[in-house]
């Protein structure tokens, strides 16, 4: 049994930076796809234009952070029927098959297999802010085929449309993924859904808002079908999160929620959070941008206490030619030593204190950290035991022949050509 929680790193990229200018995570014992290609051998992100036939509308309209999507949208471009109630399922997933099949050609591919779908969320009602043109559309359409009936008759129909077809897209796409690669580590990104700001000074709670944490209930359906869950713990800005603590209740909300939906499955489903290493994508070049080491130590150090299997870094390819000195850097001085630290401590924890069939978590996850530790104090932890074994220490074999799961931590670095500035409102 591997107790190692292995640190993986994945880059997104058009093409292969040449010689002098890739980047060499290995030397910090950390994981890499071959040749460090995007969609590799250890992790793989199928986003909307390479996994299947995705629905969705292309809208001209501006929005603000804080305030609702500009009424007055017109739409530039309908992909593939543009809602979910009205694309075609067969041909989605005759295309899904193929695209399966060409971008994770190994049947027995194991690693993270994350199905980024974010254009529109699977309930009607959750389209807010920038998706408010899905909810609009879809009662325009019950509309022209029934125009004589009142608007909240029409609000339950497109409602009910939407909602059922939605659910059969992701459900059937992800059973589907299953099929086809039946040891991958399958979700999809951000999932559990959480809100933006949770954790925000004015009221100080350490969860999600009670509408996320009611959405999500709703969408036990998704989780139930998923193999990992993959939510997001960014931090988008420093200037809209001045506090440590803020971020520390922010970290909190989003892992614990995932946490707490894995208890209700009852199975021990993986949680791969995504984190990413820079505040903001428009100041790239910026060798401020990237993460503080308090930023640091909550999204990895912090993060790694939980009982999770890994992260998954995110960033943008967007001028790396001129960035990767920049990266380099960065994970030279900061992040690869810190990588590797991280990775040795939780191994030797797991080794010393679980038996190795097992991993150590921290008792009071509310609490701050020291993020400069030399090892962890088991008094303060205890043990997360893998499939197959139990006791305080993991120490006893729960079946004469124990189905052992390897569990890994992986810290995997993907970049990405652009953001989707939708997730903001995930």
């Amino acid at each position: 049994m591997d107790n190692t929680r292995i640190l993986l790193i994945q880059y997104r990229r058009e093409q292969q930076i040449p010689g002098d200018e890739s980047l060499h995570p290995e030397i910090y014992s950390i994981v890499t796809n071959t040749d460090q290609i995007f969609l590799g051998d250890k992790i793989v992100t199928l986003y909307e234009a390479n996994l299947g036939l995705y629905p969705k509308l292309i809208v001209n309209g501006s929005w603000n952070f804080n305030e609702n999507f500009n009424l007055n949208y017109s739409i530039t471009e309908i992909v593939n029927g543009g809602l979910p109630q009205k694309s075609n399922i067969t041909l989605h997933l005759e295309k899904a098959e193929m695209d399966i099949n060409k971008y994770v050609p190994n049947p027995d591919f194991d690693g993270p297999l994350i199905i980024d779908y974010e254009d529109w969320k699977p309930i009607l009602d959750l389209n807010w802010g920038p998706r408010s043109h899905y909810l609009y559309e879809s009662i325009k359409w019950v509309r022209q085929r029934f125009p004589q009936i009142s608007e909240r008759l029409a609000n339950r129909i497109a409602t009910d449309e939407f909602d059922r077809a939605a659910r059969k897209f992701m459900v059937k796409t992800i059973q589907l993924v299953k099929r086809l690669r039946p040891k991958a580590l399958i979700g999809f990104y951000g999932y559990p859904l959480c809100n933006y700001d949770a954790g925000k000074a004015s009221t100080k709670e350490m969860e999600c808002n009670a509408r996320h944490k009611d959405a999500n209930e709703r969408l036990f359906w998704i989780y139930r079908e998923s193999t990992t869950l993959f939510p997001s713990i960014y931090y988008y800005s420093k200037d809209s999160m001045k506090d440590d603590n803020l971020r520390l209740r922010y970290t909190f909300a989003r892992i614990n929620e995932a946490i707490k939906l894995r208890e209700m499955l009852g199975n021990q489903i993986p949680i791969i959070p995504f984190t990413t290493m820079e505040y903001s994508i428009a100041k790239v070049l910026d060798k401020k941008n990237f993460y503080s080491k308090k930023d640091i130590c909550l999204s990895t150090s912090y993060a790694a206490n939980f009982d999770i299997q890994g992260l998954i870094i995110w960033s943008t390819s967007a001028h790396m030619k001129k960035r990767c000195s920049l990266i380099q850097i960065f994970l030279d001085i900061i992040y690869g030593p810190k990588s590797n630290k991280i990775t040795n401590i939780v191994e030797k924890c797991g080794i010393k204190y679980c038996s190795n069939h097992g991993r150590c978590v921290r008792k009071e996850m509310e609490k701050n950290l020291e993020c400069n530790f030399k090892a962890w104090n088991f008094k303060d932890y205890f043990c997360s035991c893998f499939e197959g074994w139990s006791g305080r220490n993991c120490e006893k074999s729960e079946s004469a022949n124990p189905i052992i799961i390897k569990e890994e931590f992986n810290l995997n670095l993907e970049i990405v050509p652009e953001i989707d500035e939708l997730m903001l409102l995930e």
